[in-house]
């Protein structure tokens, strides 16, 4: 059979109709050959079964609940009458990473209820669905009106969802992580290995500096783990509407400091940015503040280092992050706004803007600061 030697009629009925049906041969090993050919073109594969499917988006999606069967001759104690849950992750959760098409074929797919056909149809505007309908292929129209289709799907379902991007799934679950690198850090090897590192580790974004040199060391990590893992976190920006701790350096004139100073500013700095002839190297700096109560003739004094608002909207251009940060304090609505408006000027689609307050020191409580802003 030419769909089985080749499978190019197969894929490309399937990407141009969505959704398809179709008898595996009663030899078996379809599947196999079918999945195989479909890795070739690129795509992630996964073979389970239609049996105890249950909530198709919950079960391939999200973290769920599971009950283990009771084998008797154990204690009632821990799970009383309803025993015990066990968490287990989505069927689709590691392979759902990166931005290559996943392919999933539910074995069984007679013993789906109309329901559950429904739901799979309707999981994703980019997901393909594909099950056996005797002679030829049916798209997903078809498939949705017709009586008879949950009958028909004798042997096997397929569902290809395109590669979904592993921060909203993330997002979705609340199990987001971003790694932060420093709103002022500029030490461009570290944040090259951190976010490659980290990428490879399973991060879902990377916080640096909106800097043009940084963001290029940044990415330089990024397209590291990326040859390695198929895997790319969102790169997010940070700026400020204001002055703000996390934008600021250490400087100082060395040739002020005393002779005899034992300098402990130098012992404390934990980016070693300090040296006894330079001062402090800003590139290394990422304002930290542990050296300015350390110094004794008190001649460290900090230096903002924001981003300017007439300059934020070209850079964001430059620079076309994934995401944005903006930090913020109570009381500063107009700069915020003026913030803002740069960042529509900048005309970047961004998959998340942040905000960034703290309440500390402010007397604002969350709703106050949320009736604020929002």
């Amino acid at each position: 059979m030419p769909l089985l030697l080749s499978g190019r009629g197969f894929r490309r009925e399937l990407e141009s109709a969505g959704c398809m049906a179709v008898f595996a041969p009663l030899e078996g090993g379809a599947e196999t050959r079918l999945l195989r050919r479909l890795r070739g073109a690129g795509y992630r594969t996964q073979l389970s079964s239609a049996r105890g499917l249950g909530d198709p988006e919950v079960f391939l999606f999200q973290k769920h609940g599971i009950r283990p069967p009771h084998l008797g001759h154990q204690s009632v104690g821990r799970g009383a009458a309803v025993g015990e849950v066990q968490e287990v992750m989505p069927l689709l959760g590691e392979a759902m990473l990166g931005s290559k098409p996943v392919a999933l074929w539910l074995l069984e797919g007679q013993v789906l209820s109309r329901s559950e056909l429904s739901a799979l149809l309707s999981l994703s505007p980019r997901a393909s669905f594909e099950s056996g309908c005797g002679d030829g292929w049916r798209s997903k129209s078809s498939l949705a009106t017709d009586e008879g289709a949950a009958e028909q799907l004798n042997c096997t379902v397929k569902t290809a969802f395109q590669g979904a991007d592993a921060g909203e799934l993330a997002l979705a679950k609340g199990s987001w992580v971003k790694l932060i690198c420093g709103a002022s850090n500029q030490d461009l090897a570290s944040i090259g290995d951190l976010c490659a590192l980290f990428s490879v580790a399973g991060v879902h974004c990377v916080d640096v500096a909106a800097d043009a040199a940084v963001v290029r060391a940044a990415r330089d990590g990024l397209d590291w783990a990326w040859e390695r893992t198929g895997r790319r976190p969102w790169l997010m920006v940070s700026v400020s509407d204001g002055n703000d701790a996390h934008f600021r350096k250490a400087v100082f004139d060395p040739g002020l400091c005393p002779p005899d100073c034992s300098r402990p500013c130098e012992r404390v700095c934990p980016a070693d940015a300090i040296r006894a002839t330079v001062g402090v190297d800003e590139r290394l700096c990422y304002g930290c503040g542990r050296c300015w109560p350390a110094c004794p003739p008190q001649l460290i004094e900090s230096l903002d280092r924001r981003v300017g608002l007439n300059d934020l909207a070209p850079l964001l251009h430059d620079l076309r992050p994934d995401a944005l940060e903006i930090h913020t304090a109570p009381g500063r609505l107009n700069a915020f706004q003026a913030t803002l408006e740069q960042v529509r000027l900048a005309d970047v689609p961004l998959k998340r803007l942040s905000v960034s307050c703290g309440l500390e020191g402010h007397q604002v409580t969350v709703e106050s600061l949320s009736k604020e802003l929002w």
